[in-house]
């Protein structure tokens, strides 16, 4: 699958259940397990094992295993759940296989793309965010700093003045923000591009500005001008966003989308809602600097 593709998969498939009068022998041959993704035919990643030894039931023991794989390129997923009862030397055993269902299909450059897809896709491939619409990169910046500012960000649209993309509300200021959607992180951000904003702060008598761009710097002429202001007490604030410090905020606040459709496959009777809350934590541990946190009944 070509990196400017984005998948959806937002529901699930559940196959029937596959029944052994020999328990653990069936993983020797398990119907509808699939090694690899299907749609980048990528090898997929175990993120969590989880088993559990239920209470005895009418004398039963009964022990429970989940295990969750991923694609880490588009996110598909697979899950097998055993359910073993009977004594160690004699196990009857259930497997249920679930995975993602492909639910949309949608292009990386147009305006048509889902925030809430084209976010979780550059949580695992951020050089693509040089590909997007750049009209989808202001729509993508006000979202981000909406939840990491916990404010309202209204985005101008076409009707943007002298430069400005949105306004973040904060309080009774409206923080005036350029949004900058280079083709390459290898040119830094010129100083034209601030003394674009500071003639809007002029103007408009604001105090503080702020510019996102996917440049991996800002030019030592633009931060020169930034602090030149900063330090005569021109304005207050003056920020500037460069993609790394971007992309840091965009995986801080990933803690807010919803969880993933996976968990709607796993079957709470047997599996506590904690420890499948937990291990989806800890691999969340791996990828983002903020904690995800929510319940089954958010599924």
């Amino acid at each position: 699958m070509e990196s400017s593709q984005l998948l959806s998969f937002e529901s699930a498939k559940h196959n029937a259940p596959v029944k052994s009068e020999y328990g653990w022998g069936l993983s020797h041959g398990r119907e509808g397990y699939i090694g690899k993704c299907p749609y980048c035919d990528e090898s997929l990643r175990l993120i969590c094992t989880i088993t559990v030894d239920l209470p005895p039931e009418r004398y039963v023991d009964y022990l429970a295993e989940l295990n969750i794989e991923i694609c880490n390129f588009c996110g598909w997923w697979q899950s097998n759940f055993w359910q073993v009862d009977g004594v160690i030397t004699s196990r009857a055993a259930d497997l249920y296989i679930s995975s993602a269902v492909l639910k949309a299909f949608e292009p990386l450059d147009t305006l048509d793309t889902p925030l809430s897809l084209l976010r979780d896709h550059l949580t695992r491939n951020r050089d693509t965010i040089y590909q997007i619409h750049t009209g989808k990169m202001e729509q993508l910046v006000a979202s981000v700093f909406k939840d990491f500012f916990s404010c309202d960000v209204h985005h101008c649209g076409r009707s943007h003045d002298g430069g400005v993309d949105l306004y973040l509300v904060e309080g009774e200021d409206q923080i005036p923000i350029q949004v900058k959607r280079r083709e390459s992180a290898k040119k830094a951000e010129p100083v034209e591009t601030v003394r674009q904003l500071m003639g809007v702060m002029f103007r408009d008598q604001l105090r503080k500005a702020m510019i996102v761009t996917t440049a991996d710097r800002f030019s030592r002429m633009a931060r020169q001008e930034r602090n030149k202001v900063l330090n005569e007490n021109t304005c207050d604030q003056f920020e500037l966003v460069d993609v790394n410090r971007f992309l840091d905020m965009l995986r801080a606040v990933a803690s807010k989308d919803k969880p993933p459709s996976w968990v709607s496959a796993v079957p709470v009777r047997y599996i506590p809602e904690d420890k499948i809350v937990d291990a989806w934590h800890a691999f969340l541990d791996q990828r983002y600097p903020v904690m995800h946190r929510f319940s089954i009944s958010d599924v």
